[in-house]
């Protein structure tokens, strides 16, 4: 099992920052679904739901870890320059184990439908870029993954590996739990290890609340609460290979750099940079 890592974009030209937590164990891992709906009722009393849109909170807690140890004090440093990242807006990627920081994508032909025992992800682990320096992510049996899909359909389920080769993985169903809806009808679909988020964003109303709290600098705990940002993972599809860079695990350009590129007549056959390395998108998708 691997550490809990944070990876981010400190520099909108590209580097990869990395924080790994060492032998601070996450204690808290809380998702909170949101939704934005209307409802109304008709006068004879039928009801009637529109959903406009959904996403997804967590909340990341590290409680009490030593802040008197060589490496509590690095780690309180990294978390305290974080900080500064998120409340700008940056983006950051967590993974409670980053020997599992997966995530694969479907679309086309590939999206799974109900009753389907396998998923068939193209190009295997999406991210792998963020764990190629060291054991590269990997899933086995056992491993609760999450299915879901981008708004406006926004679908969730969690399902269960039994193994994974070439990005196809093959779900246990010794409990009757095979894919339970139907996504074909969708553009594209994720499928991640359940507690590996992608694209995290500080929502507005968490801005000005410390993440990082102190007991007289001698314990501190991490407790923050993120959403998705799934408009930035569905821009990372087509642009996958510029996260990796010459050199792995760098990077070219940042998540928010990527996640700016627009799409435009429904197909990505190109992209377009700033040659001169200044990590804004000198084009669109076309």
């Amino acid at each position: 099992m691997g550490n809990s890592t944070i990876w981010y974009y400190p520099d909108p030209a590209g580097g990869l920052e990395e924080i790994d937590f060492g032998d601070e164990d996450i204690s808290g891992l809380i998702e909170m679904p949101v939704r934005d709906v209307r409802d109304s009722h008709s006068i004879g009393g039928a009801f009637h739901r529109t959903v406009l849109g959904g996403g997804l909170k967590v909340r990341i807690v590290c409680e009490r870890f030593s802040g008197l140890t060589d490496a509590g004090k690095a780690l309180a440093r990294n978390l305290h320059s974080l900080e500064t990242h998120l409340q700008r807006g940056g983006l950051m990627v967590f993974s409670a184990d980053r020997d599992k920081a997966w995530l694969g994508v479907m679309e086309g032909t590939l999206l799974p439908q109900r009753g389907d025992s396998t998923l068939t992800t193209f190009g295997g682990n999406l991210l792998s870029v963020f764990t190629s320096t060291g054991v590269a992510a990997s899933l086995a049996a056992g491993d609760e993954l999450v299915l879901e899909t981008f708004n406006p359909t926004m679908h969730r389920e969690h399902l269960l590996t039994t193994s994974e080769s070439g990005g196809v993985i093959t779900l246990d169903t010794s409990d009757g739990t095979e894919v339970r809806y139907d996504y074909t009808s969708d553009q594209s679909a994720i499928v991640r290890e359940r507690n590996f988020y992608p694209a995290l964003r500080l929502p507005a109303d968490q801005v000005g609340r410390s993440m990082l709290i102190t007991d007289h600098r001698h314990t501190y705990t991490f407790d923050v609460t993120m959403e998705m940002d799934y408009l930035a993972i569905s821009s990372l599809i087509p642009a996958a290979d510029s996260l990796g860079g010459t050199t792995p695990a760098q990077g070219l350009y940042s998540l928010e750099s990527l996640a700016a590129l627009t799409t435009t007549g429904g197909s990505v056959s190109r992209l377009d940079f700033d040659p001169t390395g200044g990590g804004a998108p000198g084009g669109t998708f076309n």
